[in-house]
């Protein structure tokens, strides 16, 4: 798993708690994030519970403390219309991401801080291994580098 360390420190509500929401509470857990799980189904509460996510409903939540809600694939975000927890969080002025926008911010995030592909320090320019067949990162030569 990939920690999501871009929201290290700081609460963040994940709604929708399926087998991608579940992943997302575990990165961010991983991060270093303060995870709150919520979901329509008390089932599935119950299951983010057990696995020692703490969850509230999102409508009992004081947002001036919340970096962000990581929405689950299949909660509508705009269509057919926004799902409730969209345009609750909208209002207080929260931003709304995606699960795979958490692991594009922290792709982001470890390229600016010189981290090759798989999160280990380096230069990543040097690492990249373009052109390798086999997928392997190859040191390049500076002058395969600039073209």
């Amino acid at each position: 798993m990939i920690p999501i360390t871009t929201f290290g420190g700081k609460k963040v509500a994940v709604f929708g708690l399926g087998g991608s929401g579940l992943a997302s509470c575990q990165a961010l857990a991983a991060g270093k994030a303060e995870v709150i799980a919520s979901d329509d189904d008390p089932g599935r509460m119950a299951e983010a519970a057990r696995a020692g996510f703490a969850t509230a409903d999102l409508h009992e939540v004081d947002w001036s403390k919340i970096a962000a809600l990581v929405l689950a694939p299949g909660v509508p975000l705009t269509h057919p219309a926004p799902h409730w927890s969209v345009s609750f969080v909208r209002a207080a002025g929260v931003p709304v991401v995606g699960d795979i926008e958490l692991f594009c911010r922290e792709r982001r995030r470890r390229a600016c801080h010189g981290h090759d592909r798989r999160g280990h320090p380096g230069r990543p320019a040097i690492v990249s291994g373009i052109g390798a067949p086999d997928g392997a990162a190859r040191p390049q030569r500076e002058s395969a580098v600039r073209q």
